[in-house]
């Protein structure tokens, strides 16, 4: 009996601390620290869905898709926040995050970097693209001064185009006589093909040809499309060749503060980009420039036995008073877009693609 009564009595104080167990309050987990989102501001002058905006599209959601949306890119575009102009000095003075600057419209202070936009007249398409990232250090070099960390990679002006309301240019000696517009160093090519080059933001090239103040325009088939310049101008002229880098920048105090696994992620993403930014610009210039010729009156190619009546004209139109100017580092710069543009002709002849970056 009495050893019944002590089993009784631990069963039940098995029940009781049971009980007491499963009726205790659960402790809550403790909360894990959500990562803030790291947001960052780009400027873009082109509109959403232009060929170059899709580039820089891409890599935002590149970005985003790597870091699993701790890192959100928000793209202000056509010129909504920055002037195309202004671009380089928002990134370096902080008023943006990122930009893809057009070199040529800042040659003035980038001399040396906008030697890449002499050459874009005698290479071929997306050769610009190939150059920049394998001069990824000494660009780099050169945009940190000023305050902004270089990428490595970034999109194309596509090749030349011209479009004048007076007349067909199918040579250099054609552009006698005429007020053309031009964008940053692309006033010192109208020149040097005889015509009076002048420099003009893109929000005034509509008005200008409309009200006769200037016969013709210098501009990339993708922006030629987007302002709609056949309607103010009847006669449009593709000048096959290479294009004009817009090198892609992070403002370099905005760079340095962001951890260390970010960093590592926009590498990781800027390296895949290069070569994917070189095959896009390539595929979807023939389309570009197809659909401009059924738009105005009168359209022409220039043929590739006349090609070098143009780029012959501009070949040292502006390296050479660069080197003159700024002496040795220069030249080397140049010898080194020759030797990067050799090496793209040779692995075109080969059926191969560029090689990308140096290491």
């Amino acid at each position: 009996m009495k050893t019944k009564k002590v089993v009784f009595t631990l069963l039940s104080m098995v029940v009781l601390l049971g009980l007491l167990i499963c009726c205790a309050p659960k402790a809550e987990p403790t909360p894990q620290t959500k990562e803030p989102t790291i947001k960052l501001l780009w400027a873009c002058y082109r509109t959403p869905g232009d060929p170059r905006a899709a580039v820089y599209e891409h890599f935002c959601s590149r970005i985003e898709e790597e870091t699993k949306g701790r890192v959100k890119i928000t793209i202000s575009y056509a010129e909504q926040i920055i002037k195309a102009p202004q671009e380089y000095d928002a990134v370096v003075s902080g008023t943006v995050d990122m930009a893809a600057p057009v070199v040529a419209y800042v040659a003035g202070r980038l001399q040396i970097p906008a030697m890449l936009c002499e050459a874009g007249y005698w290479q071929e398409p997306g050769d610009s693209l190939v150059i920049m990232s394998r001069l990824r250090e000494p660009l780099s070099r050169m945009f940190e001064k000023d305050g902004a960390k270089f990428l490595g990679w970034g999109a194309e002006v596509a090749p030349q185009s011209l479009a004048c309301n007076t007349r067909l240019i199918k040579l250099p000696s054609d552009c006698k006589g005429l007020k053309i517009r031009a964008g940053g160093i692309g006033v010192l090519a109208i020149n040097a093909w005889g015509g009076t080059g002048v420099a003009l933001p893109n929000s005034e090239i509509y008005m200008a040809l409309q009200t006769g103040v200037i016969d013709g325009t210098l501009l990339g088939p993708d922006t030629m499309g987007e302002l709609r310049i056949w309607e103010v101008a009847e006669y449009f002229t593709y000048i096959p060749g290479g294009g004009i880098p817009t090198p892609v920048l992070i403002n370099l105090k905005k760079w340095e503060s962001l951890p260390d696994d970010v960093k590592q992620v926009f590498e990781e993403v800027s390296r895949e980009m290069a070569p994917w930014s070189y095959e896009r610009s390539r595929a979807v210039l023939a389309d570009i420039v197809a659909d401009l010729e059924t738009k105005f009156k009168e359209s022409y190619t220039i043929p590739e036995k006349d090609r070098d009546h143009f780029s012959e004209a501009t070949k040292g139109f502006y390296w050479k008073s660069t080197v003159d100017r700024l002496g040795a580092p220069a030249q080397e710069f140049w010898n080194a877009i020759l030797s990067a543009a050799d090496e793209c002709a040779a692995a075109r002849a080969r059926g191969e693609t560029p090689r990308f970056f140096e290491d």
